[in-house]
């Protein structure tokens, strides 16, 4: 048997004094009570002095342990003090065994088979009950359970008349206190291997947090980065859109057409890259919480013709359909505007995207909710659609369904990681339904 402290050794034995702190008022009231069950069973059998004696021993053991449960309630359990209120605790389980005792050699008077039958019965119960009180110390436990059972094994071996029935029966108590000694060590490994795991659990949890605010940290660099890169990109990229268009415009007027091409996909790819920056910094702003929110009334029959002719562009781009099914009327809105138009070019240009010879359908209307007015967007397509493995992925920044899809159409995979992100900073709701080869449905509610 292994007795030594873990490595954590005082962290461990707090907690151990915490749990036989826990235990002690339950040990007292029981004791207690047992030993005002004994005290009536001796009443009329042995002398009342000697009764009074060991009751009165009894309670001022009780009273010490009380004070214990005082002091650390009051003063509470540190690693400074633990190993003194153990010390404590093991001086009263020294003398309170040695006062159980003492029952043999009270109830010996008597000269009584069966009262010397029911004293050993009454310490052995206190004995195997002490395992759940004490036994998270072992040698606490030592300390309660040997001076009790010893005294009485003692006075049954060397008494003046031994006979075989007492020989038979100090055999018997013998197996028990090795019984009980091993039953309180298992308890004991069983205690220390909880409060093991329990520190682990906490060194984990520590680490998890730690882990956590690192990871966080890190992002909010990468955010601050990404802000900063974009913003130095943006001026020079402009400067290459500015000219390209110059350029075109000096080519048409000299005839040059292959000059006009060229200036045109430059400005195509300036303009397309300048949207993805545009992403990236939006992005950045939205996970550095610093994307401002400018709320104001806004006309939204108004906002949805001016963004018709862009609108019927993106769907000719892959020869689709464009049904505008936009219930007139619709009124005010107070909103971030540039954010309602985002988010609906946003789910736009995904349903463009990913359709082809087929029909993207926009639709918007009011409606009344628990006694709010909300505005409902409606972006459905007839395109490849999701399984729900990629819908689970829809709205994580930086990806796309597959490495297929992303060769296939392009993108970096931000644009559904900012729409739901714009959606939530206006206080509103987005539902996705989809299905392999038969398309997607995007149902957006904002208040009004």
């Amino acid at each position: 048997m292994n007795f030594s402290m873990p490595a954590e050794g005082q962290s461990y034995l707090v907690e151990q004094v915490r749990q036989l702190h826990r235990q002690a008022t339950g040990a007292f009231v029981a004791t207690m009570a047992v030993m005002a069950y004994v005290a009536y069973m001796l009443w009329g059998v042995v002398e009342h002095a000697r009764v009074y004696q060991w009751a009165g021993l009894i309670i001022l053991i009780n009273l010490y342990l009380t004070g214990w449960i005082y002091l650390i309630n009051k003063n509470g359990l540190t690693e400074n003090n633990a190993s003194r209120y153990l010390l404590l605790y093991q001086l009263e389980a020294i003398v309170h065994g040695l006062a159980w005792g003492l029952l043999p050699f009270i109830i010996a008077e008597a000269n009584d088979a069966s009262m010397k039958f029911f004293a050993y019965y009454v310490i052995c119960g206190m004995a195997a009950g002490a395992i759940a009180t004490t036994a998270m110390i072992y040698h606490i436990y030592l300390s309660y359970m040997l001076p009790m059972m010893l005294p009485g094994i003692l006075y049954q071996l060397f008494a003046d008349h031994v006979e075989l029935f007492d020989t038979g029966a100090i055999g018997l108590l013998i197996i028990f206190v090795l019984a009980m000694l091993s039953l309180a060590f298992s308890h004991y490994e069983s205690v220390i291997k909880s409060i093991s795991l329990a520190h682990k659990n906490e060194e984990l949890v520590d680490d998890l947090k730690q882990a956590y605010e690192d990871a966080e940290q890190a992002n909010r660099s990468k955010s601050r980065f990404l802000a900063n890169m974009s913003h130095e990109l943006r001026t020079p990229l402009n400067a290459v859109i500015g000219y390209s268009e110059i350029i075109g415009e000096e080519a048409s007027d000299k005839g040059s057409a292959d000059i006009v091409r060229d200036a045109g996909k430059i400005t195509t790819a300036g303009r397309h890259l300048l949207s993805l920056i545009d992403d990236i910094l939006n992005l950045s702003k939205i996970e550095a919480g610093k994307m401002p929110l400018n709320i104001d009334e806004l006309d939204i029959d108004s906002m949805i013709d001016g963004l018709k002719p862009t609108l019927k562009r993106l769907a000719a781009e892959r020869d689709n359909e464009l049904v505008m099914d936009v219930e007139p009327g619709l009124g005010k809105l107070n909103t971030d505007e540039y954010k309602l138009r985002q988010i609906i070019m946003y789910l736009m240009n995904n349903a463009a995207k990913f359709t082809k010879h087929g029909k993207i359908t926009l639709r918007v209307k009011k409606y009344q909710q628990d006694e709010k007015h909300m505005i409902e967007l409606v972006v459905e397509d007839s395109g490849i659609g999701m399984n729900p493995e990629q819908m689970s992925m829809l709205f994580d920044a930086f990806r796309q369904a597959d490495e297929s899809t992303t060769r296939k159409y392009g993108g970096m995979g931000m644009g559904m990681a900012i729409t739901r992100s714009y959606i939530d900073m206006l206080g509103g709701s987005i539902e996705v339904s989809s299905q392999e080869n038969k398309g997607s449905l995007f149902r957006v509610r904002l208040p009004r």
